[in-house]
């Protein structure tokens, strides 16, 4: 079992996608080969590097996008700012590879007085709502390799609304849109 089968099937499927679209050969380095949660390989602990708070932007990037608005004309390779809330699944981040998914601001999720005791997976929305609605951000170091991200330590939470700053990854179909981010600007918190 390697980590991403705990993850609930949605985000597998857009992590999928993010790694047959060639972005996950940081994720798999991650991985170390092994079929448990211990990322040690021979030199130790896992090679990636950690995204520092230097990743956080302190003013809010011009003209940012919103996903279902912009995700049928962005192009790989485009830079792009790119706004929505940190949400679309039970597992929203993943702190080892430095992923998180982000849906459009105009998705709706339940709010837990509606009975949703996870409001940030979306449970209210259509699957392909889902999918029109969200981006996978993948943040990345200046030069390009994948960083691991300590989500507490940076203040970020799922329902964050959020602008990342980056460039589109390879879009292998209209239903993926892979954001490799070098800043995030927090709008407001969940």
């Amino acid at each position: 079992m390697n980590r991403f089968s705990r993850l609930p099937r949605f985000p597998r499927l857009a992590l999928a996608a993010t790694l047959s679209a060639g972005l996950g050969l940081g994720l798999a380095a991650c991985s170390g080969g092994s079929s448990g949660d211990d990322d040690t390989s021979a030199g130790g602990a896992s090679d990636t590097a950690m995204a520092g708070r230097d990743v956080l932007l302190a003013s809010m990037p011009a003209d940012p996008v919103d996903i279902i608005a912009a995700k049928p004309a962005l192009a790989e390779g485009e830079t792009v700012a790119l706004r929505g809330r940190i949400g679309g699944s039970r597992a929203p981040m993943t702190g080892e590879s430095g992923v998180f998914i982000l849906m459009d601001v105009s998705a709706r999720y339940c709010p837990p007085e509606e009975g949703c005791p996870t409001p940030w997976d979306y449970c209210c929305t259509t699957p392909e709502a889902r999918i029109a609605a969200n981006a996978t951000v993948q943040l990345v170091g200046t030069d390009g390799a994948p960083l691991a991200a300590d989500f507490d330590a940076l203040g970020l939470e799922p329902l964050d609304e959020v602008v990342v700053v980056g460039t589109v990854g390879p879009r292998p179909d209209a239903g993926v849109l892979v954001v490799r981010a070098t800043g995030i600007y927090e709008v407001s918190g969940g």
